[in-house]
């Protein structure tokens, strides 16, 4: 992981986003993103499913909830190796 964004994490007085409307549209955006493999592979790389799990433990709105389960599921799900990985 990024060191600088190691760094905040570990910070104690970090705050997660306080509005869970914006924090549910973010997330919907890592849904998408997560739509082409070459994108999985680098959330991957940049270890995104820690950050969700420790999200999920920390926010208790069920929509919010919802949209990490999505994005988790997106992350640690099987590849087909016979699949074409395109880039656009």
């Amino acid at each position: 992981m990024d060191p600088v964004l190691w760094l905040a994490a570990e910070n104690p007085d970090r705050q997660a986003e306080p509005d869970l409307e914006v924090m549910k549209l973010l997330l919907e955006c890592l849904v998408l993103l997560c739509q082409k493999r070459y994108m999985r592979n680098e959330l991957r790389k940049r270890k995104v499913y820690p950050i969700m799990r420790n999200l999920d433990l920390a926010v208790e709105d069920e929509g919010v909830s919802a949209v990490l389960y999505d994005v988790v599921n997106f992350l640690i799900g099987d590849e087909d190796p016979n699949e074409a990985d395109e880039q656009a």
